[in-house]
């Protein structure tokens, strides 16, 4: 099905190119001989207006033949119509016509889907991630930000792409923060992140480690033989008040996860049975434990049998905040579920397990986990865990896997596990002037996506991003289905970000690409002679060499993915 999916993604993105030539030509006044939609042997051919119209049997690729293109003999009285006999703006304007089309072409997809709403997600910081830009310039849940370097933000989406187009740059964050009246500045420098793109690999984003969900007060215990254990609390119970107190966010898990001494700690707490959305969480009914920490180190105890490594990772485990322990953790690192026959599954994962550690890094959150193997998912991986059933530390290595191994292409790479799930959605807010503010954020999206789609097109030149970040047909078929299974909205957005890359990589200087044959087209204009024939012959075949050979290299980049080699 994602081939297919594929065919519908790209066959009327191409459409759309070819019809941009065409309409540049026609504009102008310069014949069309013949206008191709697919390659290969025809399937419908018919003749209008002068112009050759057909349907050939590959429905990817396309042509538009212009009168005196090809430097054929052209008759007297059709000169004028002639490709080659106009300035060199107009043939110009026709070469980029197709390009244009494509770039242009986003604007009204993103429209069709910012139109269809009239409620976003606030600029309101629902999570910040410990170890991340935003933790370290003291970010909060709760926080609102209202501008960035002094521009005006109101959703989180604007916010979002304001960290996204700014990695390694530092942005000045305007920020309301409930209980303070004036709004507070915070200065941070998103992290560099290179994220996968459908049609070029990955491209290099900023991330400064905020969400707009928050996490509800989920725990994992460390051993069932702590006193939160034998109080009766079990991995992923949600916690509602201590003390007293409501609890309402991972923050206010303090008094448990590091205890000031070892009073009686008493704590309301709810257990949600498995699959049951917890949105209704609030609807279970409450359990009471009561709850006396110990001053005895209670995780992962130092093992005469550890090594080295071992140690260091059992120390992960143990690392309370404060000398008292009730045997508790924020339940993020902890696997909730692991999928049959996954790469998490082979390496023996197991419910309730908590990750410690990736490669030679300790582990902070289940999202930076994610965004690691994000950024090297060809690489073979080491995950260290600690299983409370037993107080074993275990390590695995692992590549990851693709979803669907019956298609021609890996759906998406995964690991197979996946962490605490208590979430809250974040703050919804109605769209000021739904239709105007859709147009305009669909050109700024249009805008951003190119600046982006630049940048990493010149890394890639000049070797900042690696090649081996080049994706081919084979990622671009994976990322067709995925976007075709998530619903209208992402196939949408996938066919706009599909078409701005279109439209882009024909602008790069390559022979046989729109760009190339501009550049013949300022060649000649300033050296005021055409090319000669064999000099053009040339070229196509150094271009049609280095497009084959940047083809090769993307397909062998998706087969490694797929293969997890």
């Amino acid at each position: 099905m994602s081939l297919l999916w594929f065919i519908v993604l790209v066959g009327p993105l191409v459409i759309v190119h070819e019809l941009g030539h065409f309409v540049a030509a026609r504009l102008l006044g310069v014949g069309v001989l013949s206008i191709s939609f697919g390659l290969g042997r025809p399937l419908l051919r018919t003749v209008r207006g002068g112009t050759e119209w057909s349907i050939r049997l590959l429905p990817i690729g396309g042509y538009v033949r212009l009168l005196g293109e090809d430097g054929g003999e052209v008759p007297p009285d059709r000169r004028r119509a002639s490709f080659a006999e106009r300035p060199a703006w107009q043939r110009l304007a026709i070469i980029l016509g197709g390009p244009l089309a494509n770039i242009l072409l986003a604007v009204p997809i993103f429209f069709a889907i910012y139109a269809r709403h009239d409620t976003a997600l606030a600029a309101e910081v629902g999570t910040v991630f410990a170890g991340m830009p935003a933790a370290e310039a003291d970010l909060r849940p709760g926080d609102r930000v209202v501008a960035v370097d002094g521009e005006p933000v109101r959703y989180w989406e604007e916010l979002n792409q304001q960290v996204l187009l700014a990695p390694g740059r530092e942005l000045k964050l305007s920020i309301e923060r409930p209980g303070l009246e004036r709004p507070l500045e915070k200065y941070v420098r998103p992290r560099e992140h290179l994220r996968p793109d459908a049609a070029l690999g990955a491209a290099p984003v900023g991330l400064i480690g905020i969400a707009p969900h928050r996490r509800l007060p989920q725990i994992g215990i460390v051993s069932p033989g702590s006193p939160a254990g034998l109080a009766g609390m079990r991995t992923f119970d949600v916690v509602l008040a201590i003390q007293g107190r409501p609890a309402q966010s991972l923050a206010d898990l303090e008094p448990l996860v590091g205890p000031h001494g070892g009073g009686l700690i008493v704590v309301s707490y709810v257990r949600p049975a498995s699959g049951l959305g917890f949105a209704a969480v609030g609807r279970l009914e409450p359990a009471i434990a009561t709850i006396v920490p110990t001053a005895e180190p209670l995780a992962a105890p130092a093992h005469p049998a550890d090594d080295e490594r071992t140690a260091r990772d059992r120390a992960l485990v143990g690392r309370a905040r404060s000398r008292y322990d009730a045997g508790v953790r924020p339940a993020d690192l902890f696997v909730y579920d692991v999928e049959a026959g996954s790469p998490a599954a082979a390496i023996d994962l197991k419910r309730g397990d908590l990750l410690l550690r990736l490669d030679d890094a300790p582990l902070q959150s289940w999202e930076l986990f994610e965004r690691a193997l994000e950024e090297r998912p060809t690489a073979e991986h080491e995950v260290a865990w600690y299983r409370p059933d037993g107080g074993a530390v275990l390590r695995g290595r692992f590549r990851l896997r693709g979803e669907d191994a019956g298609e021609p292409a890996p759906r998406s790479l995964r690991f197979g596990a996946v962490g605490a799930q208590a979430l809250e959605p974040g703050h919804v807010i109605p769209v000021d002037r739904r239709l105007p503010r859709a147009l305009v954020r669909a050109f700024e999206r249009t805008a951003a996506i190119s600046a982006l789609i630049a940048r990493t097109l010149f890394g890639l030149a000049r070797g900042d991003v690696p090649a081996t970040t080049l994706g081919g047909p084979l990622r671009l078929v994976a990322a067709a289905g995925d976007a075709a299974r998530e619903g209208g909205d992402p196939f949408l957005a996938m066919a706009a970000l599909v078409s701005l890359n279109l439209g882009l990589i024909n602008l790069l200087p390559l022979p046989l690409l729109d760009g190339g044959q501009g550049v013949v087209v300022i060649f000649e204009r300033l050296s005021g002679r055409p090319l000669s024939a064999r000099s053009r012959g040339r070229a196509t075949l150094v271009g049609l060499i280095l497009l084959v050979a940047l083809l090769v290299l993307a397909s062998w980049n998706d087969l490694r993915l797929l293969h997890g080699r």
